[in-house]
């Protein structure tokens, strides 16, 4: 039976190619809503998990266009505790 609330850990590393950086656009975003974004999350940080922070995302609120020199990090994280729709990122290089 769908949805199921499971516990999920996910991060993604994304590079663009020489003269371009990584543009991610989100076309839905609905997450568990939490005070401090620290159930249900999106995160993002340029240069990989230790490089500057971007944000972090979570509720109904869809983050707008970002856009990263050259490498983004992307970290999702659920509680597993609660149900939403979830969230649709797509990634794409533009030039400098």
């Amino acid at each position: 039976m769908y949805p199921v609330s499971i516990s999920v850990k996910s991060q993604r590393h994304h590079s663009a190619f020489t003269g371009n950086r990584v543009l991610v656009s989100f076309s839905l975003f609905e997450l568990e809503t939490s005070e401090f974004c620290n159930e249900d999350y999106v995160e993002l940080r340029r240069d990989g998990a230790a490089g500057p922070m971007i944000g972090v995302y979570c509720g109904t609120d869809m983050p707008s266009n970002i856009t990263a020199a050259h490498n983004i990090w992307v970290r999702f994280q659920s509680s597993g505790i609660g149900t939403a729709r979830g969230f649709i990122a797509d990634y794409s290089m533009c030039e400098f």
